[in-house]
């Protein structure tokens, strides 16, 4: 089909309001999405064969699905939710993934794919893509619009916003172009795309990607980089021979029990620390969170503490430790929320959930 061999897979059908965005017409409605694209396909590249259509959720339990994912090489994730990528992480009998996106307000687009062997896998490419935006200096302005000047009634994630249609081409084009590029390569990638809206101008920011730990605490699997461990261990050489510490934000997923975590947010300066002891003050601590909020479109949240034990000491947990996640469940199931302890040592890190 021009490039690769593809199979659409989609439980929508074509509504009215589609139209003013979606390839298909008005004699469409009705029609899975699927098996438009696929018709549409057909009729500008007669001559090849014809691309497989499946009017079903790619996260169903479905021997179609579970065939064309078996022979594919490369998931191609445009369905723009977080719970297609996130829960698609999780499984170890598919092919790489990439999703391909457009921020709200269309002047920006984003890929995050999957290394070959999939060891850095497209949720934790996704926490380490918001703490991309938090550090930048173009996250600014990123997500942008991410609520939308317009209220147009239920479905469709209920929030319209306008973009232009020149926008979209121009991002698609990108995306279309560095898909079959990037594909050849083994590497996991992250790459944002800024268009500049007066001269027209692009800029590619490519984001260097650490590898992955995933540990087990309790029924939650916990997810962290490289690149935060080492700023972790950097922050905590920083104020030896005291103790260190602060809020940690990251992405909770209630459905599949994932918590990842993105960022920490700097020590309080109202913080009192010792060699023996870290208590962190509030002075700055909701402006800074709510700033983690307004960068994300609140898709990034508190989660929890962190705290480094000086030299000589493991990362294990003290009795201290212990009231202190104690603690933090108690104010954070209120809310509904898993309460997240890091502990930080001159060789290994601890993370409790409780």
């Amino acid at each position: 089909m021009g490039w690769g061999t593809w199979t659409f897979i989609d439980p929508d059908r074509l509504l009215p309001h589609n139209l003013s965005r979606h390839i298909g017409f008005d004699c469409h409605i009705g029609v899975s999405k699927p098996h438009i694209i696929q018709h549409i396909a057909k009729s500008i590249y007669p001559h090849e064969p014809l691309p497989q259509a499946i009017h079903k959720s790619i996260l169903d339990d479905d021997d179609d699905i579970a065939k064309a994912m078996n022979e594919a090489d490369l998931v191609v994730d445009v369905s723009t939710t977080f719970e297609v990528p996130r829960t698609l992480a999780l499984k170890d009998d598919i092919p790489r993934i990439v999703s391909l996106f457009l921020t709200p307000s269309g002047q920006s687009s984003v890929m995050l794919m999957e290394d070959v062997d999939r060891q850095c896998r497209i949720d934790a490419i996704e926490g380490q893509y918001y703490r991309a935006i938090l550090s930048s200096e173009w996250g600014s302005t990123h997500l942008q619009h991410n609520y939308g000047d317009r209220w147009v009634g239920g479905g469709c994630r209920d929030i319209s916003v306008r973009m232009s249609s020149e926008c979209i081409h121009v991002h698609a084009g990108i995306l279309s172009r560095q898909l079959r590029q990037t594909a050849l390569k083994g590497n996991a990638r992250l790459c944002i795309w800024v268009s500049d809206e007066i001269s027209g101008a692009m800029d590619a920011h490519e984001i260097e990607l650490y590898s992955v730990v995933s540990i087990i605490s309790g029924e939650w699997v916990v997810k962290y980089d490289q690149g935060l461990a080492q700023k972790l261990q950097h922050t905590r050489l920083q104020a030896l021979p005291n103790e260190t510490g602060g809020a940690i934000v990251g992405i909770t997923d209630f459905k599949n029990k994932t918590i990842i975590l993105v960022d920490v947010l700097p020590e309080p300066i109202d913080s009192k620390s010792s060699p023996a002891s870290f208590v962190r003050g509030e002075a700055g601590q909701q402006e800074a969170l709510e700033r983690v909020h307004q960068l994300t479109a609140r898709v990034v949240d508190y989660v929890g503490e962190w705290h480094s034990h000086p030299q000589g000491f493991s990362a294990e947990a003290s009795n201290e430790d212990d009231n202190l996640i104690k603690k933090l469940h108690q104010k954070m199931r209120v809310e509904g929320l898993p309460a997240v302890m890091l502990i930080v040592a001159e060789n290994d890190i601890n993370i409790v959930v409780r």
